[in-house]
């Protein structure tokens, strides 16, 4: 369930992707977090891990986002520093109509807070 509180405290940047505005809620869902997805003229769509088999409780999932584009595929990256004490980055990529998980990296260093900062670059310069 999305607590009222947790739907307050939001990722401090707000990302502007093809399906429009893109806002953390670390918050949402007891701490596990997550991200809003504001399309025109729809509803939002939430984004979490939900619909997986892990525990996401306390992780704050939404901490830092980024958006990312390669061969023509938008990906969504949500920080999630808090994830078993050792922080998690999880990649986003929509499939037939939803935003699934497609890779996960898992931090190594207990308290790192792994995945707090993210950041996009156009390494080859192809725009």
């Amino acid at each position: 369930r999305l607590s009222s509180f947790g739907l307050v405290w939001l990722s401090p940047g707000i990302l502007s992707s093809q399906d429009g505005p893109v806002l953390g809620a670390v918050g949402s869902f007891s701490w596990s977090g997550g991200a809003f997805l504001y399309p025109q003229n729809t509803s939002p769509t939430f984004i979490n891990m939900s619909q997986e088999n892990v525990d996401m409780r306390d992780s704050y999932l939404g901490y830092s986002t980024e958006l990312a584009f390669w061969k023509g595929v938008q990906s969504l990256i949500l920080g999630a520093p808090r994830h078993q004490h050792t922080g998690k980055v999880v990649i986003f990529t929509k499939t037939s109509g939803q935003w699934k998980p497609k890779t996960e990296v898992t931090g190594t260093q207990i308290g790192s807070y792994f995945g707090a900062s993210l950041c996009t670059v156009d390494v080859d310069r192809d725009g």
